[in-house]
């Protein structure tokens, strides 16, 4: 998480502020926003980017080896019919299909 307070009281952020003749709350709200004024910021902050990318890589880590088979759900004939039907994708062979199974 941003330390703010850091960040406003750091001059660099200040003189990237006053140059953009923006306010600080309005600043910190762009750097969640605006993917520039971010870059611009964390550019500035070059310090910085090793301990950033170490702390991204550790908590997306968990998430690098998910394939397709670990979102599988299984759902109840007449709830996958419900949706196909709302989607308008239920064909006379679905329901001829559903009716056996049912």
């Amino acid at each position: 998480m941003i330390d703010h307070i850091r960040l406003i009281d750091d001059s660099k952020f200040r003189k990237i502020v006053t140059d953009k003749n923006l306010k600080y709350e309005e600043a910190i709200k762009n750097l969640y926003k605006d993917k520039d004024f971010f870059q611009e910021v964390y550019d500035e902050y070059s310090e910085i980017h090793d301990a950033v990318d170490k702390q991204i890589e550790r908590q997306i880590r968990p998430y690098r080896d998910i394939n397709v088979c670990d979102a599988q759900v299984l759902i109840r004939p007449q709830l996958y019919r419900k949706i196909r039907i709302a989607l308008g994708q239920w064909t006379t062979t679905d329901e001829k299909a559903y009716k056996i199974i049912e």
